[in-house]
């Protein structure tokens, strides 16, 4: 569906690329795709997703993964790409997926026999603390951050992992200026680490290296954030990295 998937090779924000990973997977892992084509920033796409999901017959996993990211660090009230389409659009992509998608799934999945089943939702680090420059996207993320460990925390059914993966930079098409670092993995390599801790934490960072900076961010005021964040736009800005 759309862009749900977690892997970022696998991500597709058009019916030609969905339907060339829909072949690759069937090609590679010998199973049968079937898709759907939506497009998130609207509210009317979710009838005829769930009219799919109510053609399965069962549902092992649900990764909620649909988002878009500002195209840069700016000033929320003077950026030139700000206005209130970007606004709605932004919101309806970032937080009502997880909300419906999560309304639709996990009734049906409480209905099934089998076990091990889940639901990893992916938040952000940036739905933790305030974000200066990223202000609309953070706040995005903390209410997909805060739904995600709440419905978890209703304790359903044992038979369900209900995971919140909270990421902080990935070297995606998406961060385009983040490169590859100790701190910036792969996503290939990210996804690996963070499917280690399905069924293991409720709540993960998904990866050491960003397990660590969290870690060393407890500790340090929000002031000391705001200036490493003019820093970083600064020298984003400085090396023409958007």
């Amino acid at each position: 569906m759309g862009n749900c998937h977690w892997c970022n090779r696998w991500n597709c924000r058009n019916e030609e690329k969905l339907l060339n990973v829909a072949n690759e997977i069937e090609r590679n892992y010998h199973v049968e795709t079937r898709i759907v084509t939506a497009d998130f920033t609207k509210t009317d796409v979710y009838q005829s997703i769930q009219e799919a999901v109510n053609q399965l017959s069962s549902i092992a996993c649900l990764v909620n993964n649909v988002g878009m990211a500002p195209p840069k660090f700016d000033y929320y009230a003077t950026t030139d790409y700000m206005s209130i389409n970007f606004i709605k659009n932004i919101v309806f992509c970032n937080t009502l997926p997880i909300a419906i998608m999560t309304h639709i799934v996990l009734p049906k999945m409480l209905k099934q026999p089998t076990t091990d089943m889940a639901i990893i939702n992916i938040g952000s680090y940036s739905g933790y603390r305030a974000f200066p420059f990223l202000s609309l996207y953070s706040a995005t993320k903390a209410f997909v951050n805060q739904l995600s460990r709440s419905i978890s925390n209703e304790n359903y059914d044992h038979r369900i992992h209900i995971q919140t993966v909270c990421p902080m930079f990935v070297s995606t098409k998406m961060i385009s200026y983040c490169k590859l670092s100790l701190l910036i993995p792969d996503p290939n390599i990210y996804v690996q680490h963070a499917l280690n801790m399905l069924g293991v934490e409720k709540e993960t960072f998904g990866y050491i290296g960003h397990a660590i900076q969290a870690y060393i961010n407890s500790f340090i005021p929000n002031i000391f954030l705001k200036y490493y964040m003019l820093l970083m736009r600064w020298w984003i800005i400085k090396h023409k990295l958007y």
